[in-house]
């Protein structure tokens, strides 16, 4: 069975783009697929627990894996008890073991 790696580097409050992107996972979500949503780079500032993402809170309210880079978090100086609930944080390594396995199909925004 197939999962879906939604990989995003861009802040979705300053890259309109990113809500295209993430509506693509959420509707992945809604039609019962595996999809994780991994936050990156600037995308960490998504997850900050006062951010206004409502896509973010949609995924995580559809069932989607949503987690953030620790590096990204420390790099931005975001703590982990300022994240929403349900968010988890991540590695690299997370990524890579995601990408290694033949079933993942994998989006960059």
């Amino acid at each position: 069975m197939s999962q879906y790696l939604f990989i995003e580097s861009q802040d979705p409050l300053e890259d309109r783009g990113a809500d295209a992107y993430l509506e693509t996972a959420l509707e992945l979500c809604r039609q019962k697929e595996t999809v994780t949503v991994f936050f990156v780079e600037n995308g960490a500032n998504a997850t900050r627990k006062g951010a206004q993402v409502a896509l973010r809170d949609d995924l995580l309210a559809a069932g989607a894996a949503v987690k953030v880079d620790s590096l990204a978090l420390q790099e931005r100086g975001i703590h982990a008890n300022g994240l929403p609930a349900g968010l988890e944080i991540g590695t690299v390594e997370d990524i890579v073991d995601l990408l290694a396995d033949p079933e993942t199909k994998a989006v960059w925004h």
